[in-house]
C-alpha cells in the first residue's frame, strides 16, 4: 500500500479473508516478491487464471501494482511483474 492510498484502500488489505484465494494471492507476493501471474500460479501450485484474476481484483483495489518491468514467458511472450502496492 502506499501512504496516499485512500483509507478504503487500506481496510481492502487488512479486511482480506486470510482463507480467500485473494488473500493467498497478496500474501504470496508479500512472501517471494515481485512476480509475473505465470510465476505466481507455480509458486503457489495453482492454475494461472485463478491467480491472474484474484491478482486483477488486488490491482484494482490498489494493492497489487505493475512494477513497469516484464519478463519472457512461457509462450515467449513478454508478461508484466506485478508487486504489492507501496
Amino acid at each position: 500500500m502506499r501512504v496516499t492510498d485512500p483509507d478504503t484502500s487500506r481496510a481492502a488489505a487488512f479486511a482480506l479473508d486470510p482463507s480467500s484465494l485473494m488473500a493467498r494471492v497478496y500474501n504470496a507476493l508479500l512472501q517471494h516478491g515481485p512476480m509475473a501471474d505465470f510465476q505466481l500460479a507455480a509458486a503457489m501450485g495453482l492454475q494461472e487464471g485463478s491467480v491472474r484474476k484474484r491478482r486483477s481484483d488486488l490491482t484494482a483495489q490498489h494493492l497489487v501494482e505493475d512494477t513497469g518491468r516484464r519478463i519472457e514467458g512461457p509462450s515467449g511472450c513478454k508478461r508484466i511483474i506485478w508487486r504489492v502496492a507501496g
